[in-house]
C-alpha cells in the first residue's frame, strides 16, 4: 500500500508538472526571417501578362531574388499556434523587347502544427492563406492585381533560450498573382529568422 501511494504521488506530481509546462508553453510570440524566394512563373508567364496589354514577348525573367517576413503569433498549447504577419516575396527583373519587374508582397495568416522532437528541436507545418499584391511594372506602366492564395510550409526551430529561438522554414505561395494582368505562378520561400516569446 505504501508503495502504491508512492507511485500515485509521482505520477500525480509527474501530471502536475506537465500541465505546467504547457501552460507555460502557451503565449504570445513575435519575429522576423530572411531568405531567398524562387519564383515558378517564368518568362512565359510574364510574356502573356504583357501581351494582354499589347506588349511584344520575349521576356526573360530573373526567378530569384531576397524576401523576408515580420510576424506575430499566440501559441496555444506545445502542439498548435496561429501567426500572422506582413511577407515580402521579392521582386524579379525581366529583360527582352520590354523590360521592367514582376513582385509580390502582403499579408498571411496561417495555423501551425507543432512537433517537440529533441530537447531543443521542433518540426512544423503550416497551412494559410496569402493576400497580397502583385505588380507588374514594363517601361515605366504599372499594374496591380490583389488576389488571395493559399501557403503550405515546413520547418524547425531551435531553442537558444526559454526566450529565443531560430526557426529554419521552406514555404509554397501558390498562384500568386493574375495571369492576364499581372503573370500568375508560385513563389517558393527558404528562410531563416529569430523568434521571440513574450513570457
Amino acid at each position: 500500500m505504501k508503495k502504491l501511494l508512492i507511485l500515485t504521488s509521482a505520477a500525480g506530481a509527474i501530471a502536475v508538472s506537465n500541465a505546467y509546462a504547457a501552460a507555460g508553453d502557451a503565449g504570445w510570440y513575435g519575429g522576423l526571417s530572411v531568405g531567398r524566394s524562387i519564383e515558378h512563373m517564368g518568362g512565359a508567364g510574364i510574356d502573356t501578362a504583357l501581351g494582354a496589354q499589347g506588349a511584344a514577348p520575349g521576356a526573360s525573367l530573373d526567378r530569384r531574388d531576397f524576401s523576408g517576413s515580420l510576424f506575430g503569433g499566440y501559441s496555444f498549447s506545445p502542439n498548435f499556434a496561429l501567426e500572422g504577419g506582413l511577407t515580402s516575396l521579392g521582386r524579379f527583373d525581366f529583360t527582352g523587347p520590354v523590360s521592367g519587374h514582376y513582385s509580390a508582397s502582403g499579408a498571411e495568416l496561417d495555423a501551425l502544427g507543432l512537433l517537440p522532437v529533441a530537447e531543443r528541436w521542433s518540426l512544423y507545418g503550416k497551412a494559410g492563406l496569402f493576400y497580397g499584391r502583385s505588380t507588374l511594372e514594363a517601361n515605366g506602366a504599372r499594374v496591380h492585381d490583389w488576389d488571395t492564395s493559399p501557403v503550405l510550409g515546413l520547418g524547425a526551430s531551435y531553442d537558444l533560450s526559454r526566450s529565443v529561438a531560430a526557426r529554419f522554414g521552406v514555404d509554397r505561395y501558390f498562384n500568386v498573382g493574375e495571369a492576364g494582368t499581372t503573370g500568375r505562378g508560385d513563389i517558393d520561400q527558404y528562410t531563416v529568422g529569430l523568434v521571440y516569446r513574450f513570457r
